[in-house]
């Protein structure tokens, strides 16, 4: 396992309620046939998986390609027009939004990445390109071991674990919690991890119920920001590892719900910091505006549909299945499923509990958001910009261009958010080291 001193990939009873064995137990309670199997063969290999990881990247590129072929339909001519006027001189360093604090200072003056010019790749300037280039990329290749976890209710997560090669992580070892997209796994965010894992994090991918191949083990999917399952498995990887720093990084709707998370649990984190790549702010009002570009909502609706398609029969009992797949629109989606599930009698309700800043003045954690101004799937004027100049530690970085999640540059596309997010959470780890040990110097604001 290339672990030094490291946890078994079973922990025991007394665990938080964490019993890792008893998957298949919970699964043929909620009429999952084989989840002994699947555990076992999950234990120490990805392997059991590929062919789902085939199945589900053969989709998404389909998914992906039927979506390019949408988007350049309705804004062909558009970014045509973006490509051939593409000018390095319009660029310049992301735009910082925060208050003045030491961590403020020590950030601006440390962290270089900020400070850069952000050279989108020439011929992917366009926000459609760069947000389409996210499914269509291919990632490097990240060797993963899996880790099921048992929550409190009996539903089932699971810890996607990337193997370093070559070179050994001790207990102490900084650790990095990736939470993906929604209707994502650890292929999704390949070569962010293999970044990290560059940098020397133990690196852990966090999936959602029934996401990623896991077996509905009760009738209940997570809905957009309950961040219980979460918590309980940051819980859990802090017991194993005491003695690590743990920072998180969450991708579009994933970093929706680390800012629920954070929000939500504030000071008991256990995050030393965390980084948001172009996440979801005021879902609520994403939805009730409608301001999301129509390809991109299509293709979430149908996304999201063929998760739900793979669970009903787990969901029957407690959604109507005509009304959820006959939803025309997220916002329907979410009343006929993630409502219903949760037996909120109303969306303003549910919106109280679920929408990612319901409690964002709690936030305690260093905090990092990373969102483009041309963004087709959470526009620039949904972003809450007073929040970043009120909170303390807290920052957000704009650019000009990078779509939605995407942010590409270099002529053999790699992701700047991704260079920023590991860069960022060094720099904050280098500053607790600094305070701890009283070596900072201060260091005012340019």
């Amino acid at each position: 396992m290339n672990d030094a001193g490291g946890p078994s990939a079973y922990c025991s009873d007394d665990q938080r309620g964490f019993c890792l064995t008893s998957l298949g137990a919970a699964s043929e309670r909620a009429g999952v046939g084989g989840g002994g199997s699947v555990l076992g063969s999950q234990r120490h290999s990805f392997s059991g998986l590929r062919e789902t990881a085939l199945t589900h990247s053969m989709s998404a590129v389909l998914l992906g390609t039927l979506a390019l072929f949408v988007a350049l339909a309705s804004v062909f001519g558009r970014w045509i027009k973006r490509l051939v006027s593409f000018s390095p001189k319009t660029l310049a360093p992301p735009k910082l939004y925060h208050r003045n604090t030491p961590l403020s200072q020590y950030l601006r003056a440390h962290c270089s990445s900020l400070k850069q010019t952000y050279f989108p790749t020439f011929w992917a300037s366009s926000a459609h390109v760069q947000t389409l280039l996210v499914a269509l990329l291919p990632q490097k290749w990240v060797n993963f071991s899996r880790e099921y976890l048992q929550m409190d209710d009996s539903g089932v997560v699971a810890l996607d674990i990337a193997r370093p090669a070559g070179w050994t992580l001790y207990k102490n070892s900084p650790i990095m919690i990736i939470v993906p997209d929604l209707n994502t796994d650890c292929r999704s965010v390949s070569d962010l991890s293999w970044l990290a894992l560059q940098k020397g994090y133990r690196v852990m991918v966090f999936n959602r119920r029934g996401h990623g191949g896991i077996p509905l083990t009760t009738p209940k999917l997570q809905s957009y920001g309950d961040a219980s399952d979460l918590r309980e498995a940051v819980t859990y990887i802090h017991q194993s590892y005491p003695d690590a720093k743990l920072s998180a990084v969450g991708v579009g709707a994933g970093g929706g719900l680390l800012i629920a998370f954070l929000g939500e649990y504030g000071s008991s984190t256990d995050l030393a910091s965390a980084v948001c790549i172009s996440p979801s702010y005021d879902c609520q009002e994403l939805y009730k505006s409608r301001k999301m570009s129509q390809p991109y909502h299509w293709l979430a609706l149908l996304r999201a549909k063929l998760l739900l398609k793979r669970h009903a029969g787990n969901l029957a009992e407690v959604i109507d299945p005509v009304a959820a797949f006959g939803a025309s629109s997220l916002a329907r989606l979410e009343e006929t499923v993630f409502a219903k599930i949760h037996k909120l009698p109303s969306m303003e309700n549910y919106w109280e509990v679920n929408n990612p800043l319901r409690e964002a003045d709690e936030i305690s954690s260093p905090l990092l958001c990373l969102s483009s101004t041309d963004d087709p799937v959470h526009p620039s004027d949904l972003v809450p910009y007073d929040l970043f100049t009120t909170l303390p530690d807290v920052m957000l970085a704009t650019t000009a261009r990078g779509g939605y999640c995407g942010f590409y540059e270099g002529l053999q596309p790699q992701s700047w958010a991704h260079r920023v997010a590991v860069d960022y959470i060094d720099t904050v780890l280098k500053y607790t080291v600094a305070i701890c040990t009283g070596t900072n110097n201060q260091t005012t604001r340019p």
